[in-house]
């Protein structure tokens, strides 16, 4: 590319040659298909396309190497079976392709692991950010506890971000909507 400035009165100047190099990643739900809300949705299963696309990761292996080894995400087998996000640090950030079925007040469920709890993270889907959830001292890294938010959700596919705000490290398990005042949570999405 070449950058052209056209004065009123002077020659037009040109700038030197740039060249601007646009990755190929493309974002895509890890499953095939947007997660429904209400519904459960596992933290690991975060959308494929890449750093600075679907996530942020402070860096770029997989420390454990779990699960999906190849992405820079730290993601840990839970002793109960399934997997977890680890090693948590500020800035860092997942986020997932969803499908709210229909608008409204829905309660989230945040299944969150910590040692000695502090550490802070946020939800937003579609652009609009939740209040900020506090990770609960569950003494362990496998025990989780449910952190409890509202969130008024607007109908359709969107993008649901999770935002490691600070990092006293925290596991985080899955995320679990139902509209405020039902009695039951869909089941998970079948692998």
């Amino acid at each position: 590319y070449r950058l052209i400035l056209r004065g009123g009165q002077g020659p037009d100047r040109y700038s030197y040659s740039q060249r601007f190099f646009v990755p190929g990643y493309v974002r895509s739900n890890f499953l095939g298909v947007p997660f429904p809300i209400p519904g459960t949705i596992e933290a690991e299963d975060f959308d494929v396309g890449g750093q600075g696309l679907t996530y942020n990761d402070t860096e770029a292996v997989n420390i454990p190497g779990g699960y999906r080894p190849s992405v820079g995400v730290d993601i840990e087998a839970r002793t109960d079976g399934g997997w977890h996000i680890g090693y948590v640090e500020a800035g860092e950030w997942l986020e997932y392709t969803v499908d709210v079925q229909s608008a409204g007040t829905y309660e989230v469920l945040t299944s969150i692991a910590s040692l000695e709890g502090f550490g802070r993270l946020r939800l937003s889907v579609g652009g609009v950010d939740g209040p900020i959830m506090r990770a609960p001292t569950t003494g362990s890294w496998q025990t989780t506890q449910d952190v409890a938010t509202t969130m008024d959700l607007t109908a359709g596919e969107q993008v649901m971000r999770m935002s490691v705000l600070t990092a006293n490290p925290f596991n985080v398990d899955k995320y679990a909507f139902q509209l405020a005042g039902s009695t039951t949570v869909d089941q998970e999405t079948p692998r």
